[in-house]
């Protein structure tokens, strides 16, 4: 019957897979690993131990960039005062700049005169300072005033300040010292100074200012003796001394301010030529020629 061939068929499929099962359990294919072999035993004596490194040569590179310092003024046990002096006395009302500086670097307060020129700044540290004063747009000084300040300050620091207003000149010659005689060319330079909000000395070219040459001294001018100052207020002459020595020579501007300038002594360069000629049966006659300079005051 039908059923009962199915029933064979699938008991021989059984079959074959057992056989199969057999066949694998019975095959050399190991199925863990191996052991690890054990470590021989090395002697302690060729065993090297390498000396630690010597870091003390090694330079680091530079890092980019720049280091800041803080600067403080305080609070400290210290208290600054100061007077300020001008041409004609105290200087009321004046600006003054105080400098705590440590290794290149200020921090700083800026203070007013009171009506006796006096200033004063409490509660501060020890250490070097740098003190300036000026009042726009006359009053300056040509450079600040540097001290150290230790435990205590006995004595009032004094700032005297300069007038910085008006016009003032400046003078260039070439040849410098002039050769006695020969021409020589004359630059004068007008300046118009102030002093701005910073206490900064300013001096801007004074153009157009009628300017002409004065003095006691002994000089010929080759140009016209009265001109104009050019737009960077230099005014140029050509002149010739005509003695040696200290000959004083001036400008007056706007045929008011008379100004001395300072062009040195003029100096004498005179040459003296000598020959002598020795004939001889072989050779021609020979000349020397010596040259002195001598210079007159």
């Amino acid at each position: 019957m039908k059923p009962r061939a199915r029933t064979r068929r699938g008991f021989a499929g059984v079959a074959v897979v057992l056989v199969l099962l057999a066949a694998g359990c019975g095959s050399k294919v190991p199925l863990a690993m191996k052991p690890l072999p054990k470590p021989k035993d090395v002697p302690l004596e060729s065993v090297t131990t390498a000396p630690p490194a010597d870091l003390a040569e090694t330079k680091l590179p530079a890092a980019r960039g720049t280091t800041s310092t803080v600067v403080v003024l305080g609070p400290g046990p210290l208290t600054l005062t100061g007077r300020v002096d001008g041409p004609d006395g105290v200087v009321p009302g004046a600006s003054v700049r105080v400098e705590r500086v440590v290794g290149g670097v200020a921090s700083g307060a800026d203070l007013i005169t009171g009506p006796d020129g006096t200033w004063v700044l409490p509660n501060v540290l020890g250490g070097r300072y740098r003190v300036r004063a000026w009042q726009a747009p006359a009053l300056a000084m040509e450079r600040a005033k540097v001290f150290f300040v230790g435990t205590s300050l006995a004595a009032p620091i004094v700032l005297r300040v300069d007038r910085y207003q008006g016009r003032t000149v400046d003078e260039a010659m070439a040849p410098s010292p002039p050769p006695l005689g020969q021409p020589v060319e004359l630059r004068v330079r007008v300046s118009t100074r102030a002093v701005a909000g910073n206490g900064r000395v300013s001096a801007a070219p004074a153009p157009g200012v009628q300017i002409s040459l004065a003095g006691s001294g002994q000089w010929q001018s080759d140009s016209p003796v009265t001109t104009f100052t050019g737009d960077d207020g230099v005014a140029v002459w050509q002149v010739r001394c005509q003695a040696p020595g200290k000959q004083p020579l001036s400008v007056v501007l706007d045929g008011v301010d008379a100004v001395a300038l300072d062009v040195g002594d003029c100096i004498d360069y005179s040459t003296t030529t000598t020959s002598s000629t020795t004939p001889t049966a072989t050779t021609s006659s020979t000349s020397t020629t010596s040259t002195t300079v001598k210079r007159s005051r």
